[in-house]
């Protein structure tokens, strides 16, 4: 589905140094329904990475309402 198209536009953000931009591609990617535990917690590294702690935690909150989180993400 387009959840592993958003994943390859986001690596291939990454590769361009346009960390902003991969972060929109793995939500969009999250949003679209993927699942994987990689998207996730490199989304979350990339927002933590860039000061944006509250964001990687809302995007966890609205994950864990869809799915069963890692137990250390879903201490985050």
């Amino acid at each position: 589905g387009w959840g592993r198209v958003y994943v390859v536009l986001g690596r291939l953000d990454e590769l361009d140094g346009m960390n902003t931009r991969a972060v929109e591609n793995y939500t969009r990617a999250l949003d679209a329904g993927d699942r994987e535990e990689a998207v996730i917690r490199r989304a979350v590294e990339l927002l933590r990475e860039q000061k944006q702690d509250s964001a990687a935690a809302g995007l966890l909150d609205r994950l864990a309402a869809r799915m069963v989180l890692p137990d250390d993400l879903e201490r985050f």
